[in-house]
């Protein structure tokens, strides 16, 4: 629950006259959104500007650039007054972990456990794993993340390779609200844009939009918290799809793309996980045989 300003002080309003009258249930405010209440705004005042304690979501380089940027403020003490990591990774580090590790960052390994944890806002950049409502709601601010794209334009992965594949001569980075369930459809609070050059190469505007999203996340961060009274809902008209088919006779995936063309595909990996067969992806994230096609982001 994120409230603010005049609805925020109405609510405490409502929590000092719950606290006359005892635990009794009110209509439309049950007794355990009282006790979350008290418990998310322990350390937050209705008109607290700063400085912020993060907990950064995150797991390779494009992530590390608004990792630095905010370590950077936090070493300030200004901006932030605490900060620390989750990533998730088997076997060996990754460039977060390393870089947490040197600069004395605390780490902690995904699914994390968000009982014991007190911050005031999260930060999610190139994580790769939908986050639970029970951790979005745990911090006071919610969760923002910073996104490879044009939102509502490529959603999901990779969205830097598709505006190469596809040829977008715009791209740029939004920054939005986490929503559980869904990756990428939370409201948009704040948006840059950048050309892409005829000649440009992925690590080249890889590199680039990585640096335009951690300069954008500091501004954003900056006006915390009223800047998350001004998101923007993202327009359905404008999202893109990629519909996937599982072939049972060929025991491969076949994927639309542009023109209508199609590509099959034997092998996927997901962020995150192992390389799958193309009959365990179609079993673990197409509804095994419920569905015979599926549509992604």
């Amino acid at each position: 629950m994120t409230v603010y300003n005049l609805a925020r002080r109405r609510i405490l309003k409502c929590v000092s006259g719950l606290s006359r009258f005892g635990t009794k249930s009110l209509p439309g405010l049950e007794v355990h959104n009282l006790s979350l209440f008290k418990r998310k705004n322990a350390t937050l005042t209705p008109t607290q500007k700063g400085p912020w304690s993060v907990l950064f979501f995150g797991s390779d380089e494009f992530a590390l650039d608004s990792l630095r940027a905010l370590h950077n403020q936090y070493r300030l003490q200004k901006l932030l007054c605490r900060l620390e990591v989750v990533t998730a990774y088997k076997g060996k580090e990754n460039c977060l972990t390393k870089y947490a590790k040197e600069n004395g960052i605390t780490v902690h390994q995904w699914p994390v456990n968000v009982n014991n944890l007190d911050f005031h806002i999260g930060v999610v950049v190139s994580f790769g794993h939908l986050i639970p409502s029970h951790i979005i709601n745990s911090f006071p601010l919610g969760i923002i993340n910073v996104h490879a794209s044009l939102l509502p334009r490529w959603r999901g992965s990779a969205p830097i390779i598709y505006a190469l594949m596809n040829g977008d001569t715009e791209t740029g980075i939004s920054l939005m609200k986490i929503k559980p369930k869904r990756f990428d459809v939370g409201e948009v609070i704040a948006q840059e844009k950048t050309t892409v050059g005829p000649e440009e190469t992925q690590p080249e505007l890889y590199t680039k939009l990585a640096r335009m999203g951690s300069k954008l996340l500091i501004k954003t961060v900056e006006k915390l918290p009223d800047v998350l009274c001004c998101g923007i809902p993202q327009s359905e008209e404008s999202v893109t799809y990629g519909t996937v088919i599982y072939n049972k006779e060929s025991d491969s995936l076949l994927v639309k793309c542009k023109e209508n063309t199609w590509i099959s595909i034997k092998k996927i990996r997901i962020p995150g996980k192992p390389q799958m067969p193309a009959l365990d992806f179609r079993n673990g994230f197409m509804g095994g045989q419920k569905l015979k096609s599926c549509n992604f982001y």
